[in-house]
């Protein structure tokens, strides 16, 4: 009799596997995200440098593009301050994604989240949907700032800025968003591929500021059709093809965006196999 009874109280207190809720990983990842100072000092940076730089490129540009609502490219003029100062964005917001596991694995965290959620796929997509959430607000709220920082600037200097409709400031804004937020989650693949802040860091800023440099050296020296064309495919030069679309028979937008997608979706993939066959 004792045994018909205890068997039941077993079932009850047996701990089920997998019981941590999708809601509850994101819920985890918010709260572990927001509670590292390093989140506020690049939220702070993000803002505050986007505005400035925004602002200074908003006064040093030529008269000859202030006589243009669009510019020799076809870009608008109004999306040049926030689409040149995207680069820069870039490079900060590559650290957000970074930070957000390499700290864990940097203080022997990330095993308690890997015992509290042992599917690798749901705490990875987790983390890449919280930080790319949070670096979407977070780069809409800075090109807001920053375009509307550009426009009052262009205006008083007497810029001749007219729209049809709403989607040239439309698509700036949301495509700087996007943008940031694709380039946090290839920070965060990054950081789960070496699991390491320094070298993780390193690795981005050379894909981001290097790589394109290097290229762009090539290009001058070597005068390579090809490796113009390829220039495009770069994370950097992607990205502001998708806030300044160019001149006719360039790369649409949406094509750019898609390789700002890819930039962002394969190394994650790699750090989801990595992490399955590698961490414990």
């Amino acid at each position: 009799m004792s045994g018909s009874v205890a068997a039941p109280a077993q079932e009850r207190i047996r701990p089920r596997s997998g019981g941590v809720s999708f809601g509850g990983i994101l819920s985890s990842e918010w709260v572990k995200l927001r509670s590292l100072r390093s989140t506020w000092w690049v939220a702070t940076s993000l803002v505050v440098l986007g505005v400035a730089i925004s602002a200074l490129l908003a006064f040093s540009l030529g008269g000859d593009v202030l006589d243009d609502p669009r510019n020799h490219d076809g870009t608008s003029t109004v999306a040049l301050p926030v689409g040149i100062a995207l680069a820069f964005l870039q490079l900060i917001v590559v650290v957000l994604g970074v930070i957000s596991i390499t700290s864990e694995f940097g203080t022997g965290m990330i095993r308690s989240s890997f015992a509290a959620v042992p599917g690798r796929v749901s705490l990875l997509g987790g983390k890449a949907i919280i930080v790319g959430s949070a670096s979407f607000v977070l780069g809409a709220v800075t090109a807001v700032l920053s375009w509307a920082a550009s426009y009052a600037i262009l205006v008083a200097r007497g810029a001749s800025i007219a729209f049809p409709d709403l989607s040239v400031p439309l698509w700036s804004l949301l495509g700087t968003a996007g943008c940031l937020a694709l380039t946090a989650v290839f920070g965060l693949a990054v950081g789960a591929i070496v699991r390491s802040t320094a070298a993780a860091i390193s690795i981005c800023v050379g894909v981001l500021f290097v790589l394109t440099i290097v290229v762009q050296i090539v290009i001058g020296v070597t005068q390579a059709e090809w490796l113009a064309h390829a220039q495009d495919y770069l994370l950097s030069n992607a990205a502001t093809g998708v806030v300044m679309p160019r001149a006719e028979g360039a790369m649409p937008p949406w094509q750019s965006l898609l390789i700002v997608v890819g930039w962002a979706v394969v190394p994650l993939v790699a750090g989801l196999v990595l992490v399955r066959r590698r961490d414990v």
